[in-house]
């Protein structure tokens, strides 16, 4: 901000600079010898100049503050870092050259051969509070660089009034006092100014980083809404579509072509339906049924087999502030493994009950929570009378210090079958 401050107020100077140096020289250049007024009209050239050159040298070259992708954190840090470095130089550049250019301005007091004449130390005092004055409020954005300036034109008139043998006419005495209060008037509009510009600084740095930080949690969520693995749409509380994902026309078959932002809820079911599905003389019935299902506040979870042989789980979900968000899973290889999985079972359990040998389950206490036919039939009880008994109530004192030393064993990690 600062910055552009200087940028915008750097032309003004120079050309305010340029126009008391000409008044200057039309009415002081005969107290002023030549040679003095020559090198000080040069030195002032360079000032202006280097003061209207600077902004231009500083917007060709600002660095990129993005730090690139995949740096390490250590080198994101500094990188991150580099820009505010660089705004702190460029501001002490402007500073140093404002600085100069009061230096410059500073010397005229000390150009005159002689300040005894009072009407010249009085016509004197009055630029060069005048200048000072009016530096102090162009610059005012910046109070560091403001007093700089004022201390550099005002310290060596001070110094050469200080030289002088005798009071101070009357009206060299104040202009100095009114140049005082009028600084001292300044520098605290300057640091109410300046606290004022930190307080909006930080407000603006606040919500920079809260829309910094909105953009990346949007980006997150569309990321995720675009590769969600299912498809979604969203109603509003009017049930129209707001929105969709590219995974709900390859899940549903819903074509794309039809599909359009404030869609009614109606249209996109009947385009969800298989062919065929609402024709014949109940199809309006059984659509408003299906339109009714999805728009009722409560959450829903329905599967249907489409055409082309794929099972399709559609879960829908009110939302808080009304509508609703419905997903569509592509459910065919799932129910096709837990099918093959059922099937597995139903076999195992074919298998347990026609063979003659015994299959007996315990848990970690040793006690039964299975067994089937055959060994019910070793045993020569039933199935009721073993569950939740232990396995000891079972074997005699022999078989139980086999049991004992077999399960230690397998405490210790050395499990194995045994007999």
């Amino acid at each position: 901000m600062r910055l552009r401050a200087h940028a915008a107020a750097s032309p003004l100077a120079a050309q305010a600079s340029l126009w008391l140096a000409a008044l200057l020289v039309w009415a002081k250049a005969e107290v002023i010898a030549p040679p003095l007024l020559v090198a000080w009209l040069g030195a002032l050239a360079v000032a202006v100049v280097l003061r209207a050159w600077l902004p231009h040298a500083h917007r060709r070259a600002v660095p990129s503050a993005a730090s690139p992708a995949g740096a390490a954190p250590g080198v994101a840090g500094l990188q991150a870092a580099a820009p505010a470095l660089a705004t702190r130089r460029r501001l002490w550049q402007y500073r140093l050259l404002i600085l100069g250019h009061g230096v410059v301005w500073g010397a005229v007091a000390w150009l005159p051969v002689s300040l005894h004449d009072a009407q010249l130390q009085t016509s004197l005092v009055i630029l060069l509070v005048g200048l000072a004055v009016g530096a102090m409020m162009l610059t005012l954005f910046d109070l560091p660089a403001a007093l700089l300036f004022v201390a550099a034109v005002l310290l060596p008139l001070a110094a050469r009034l200080g030289a002088l043998a005798g009071p101070l006419p009357t009206a060299t005495a104040v202009a100095g006092a009114m140049a005082m209060l009028l600084l001292g008037s300044l520098v605290l509009a300057g640091r109410r100014a300046d606290r004022e510009r930190h307080a909006l600084a930080r407000v603006l740095r606040a919500e920079r980083h809260s829309a910094d930080a909105a953009r990346e949690a949007q980006t997150l969520l569309n990321q995720a809404f675009q590769h969600a693995g299912q498809g979604i749409s969203v109603f509003d509380r009017d049930l129209r579509l707001r929105a969709w994902n590219p995974q709900l026309f390859a899940t549903t078959g819903l074509n794309p072509a039809v599909v359009s932002a404030g869609m009614p809820l109606r249209d996109w079911v009947a385009g969800l339906a298989l062919p065929g599905g609402f024709e014949g003389a109940a199809a309006a019935a059984e659509l408003d049924r299906q339109v009714q299902t999805m728009s009722d506040p409560w959450p829903l979870v329905t599967q249907a087999q489409r055409a082309d042989g794929r099972r399709i789980e559609t879960r829908r979900n009110p939302l808080p502030g009304g509508g609703v968000v419905v997903f569509h899973a592509d459910i065919t290889e799932r129910e096709r493994a837990r099918s093959e999985a059922a099937e597995q079972q139903r076999k195992l359990s074919l298998l347990l009950e026609i063979t003659e040998q015994g299959f007996w389950y315990i848990d970690n206490q040793l006690r039964t929570t299975d067994a089937n036919p055959a060994m019910c039939r070793m045993l020569g009880i039933e199935l009721a009378q073993l569950i939740g008994r232990s396995i000891y109530d079972f074997v005699d004192a022999a078989n139980r210090v086999v049991f004992e030393q077999h399960l230690r064993a397998r405490s210790e990690g050395h499990a194995d079958s045994y007999e």
